[in-house]
């Protein structure tokens, strides 16, 4: 968790819509690397992210890994 409560999935999907240089971070490769860690996806964060980038890697990542995704 940080400060705000965000874990670390929702923390990325954070930065890639609120961060003025987005186009210097690699925000698919951050969420890549902690999927294929064992880091849980949240319905609600595949159903809130809002980066078209994110949308398209995280709607394809929960077809492929359907039991990784959590309701909490």
């Amino acid at each position: 968790m940080n400060d705000y409560g965000g874990d670390l999935i929702g923390t990325i999907i954070h930065g890639s819509e609120n961060r003025i240089d987005t186009d210097k971070r690699d925000h698919v490769a951050c969420l890549k690397l902690a999927l294929d860690a064992g880091a849980p996806l949240r319905r609600s964060d595949l159903q809130g992210a809002m980066d078209e980038e994110v949308v398209g890697f995280l709607t394809e990542w929960a077809e492929a890994h359907p039991d990784r995704i959590i309701d909490a």
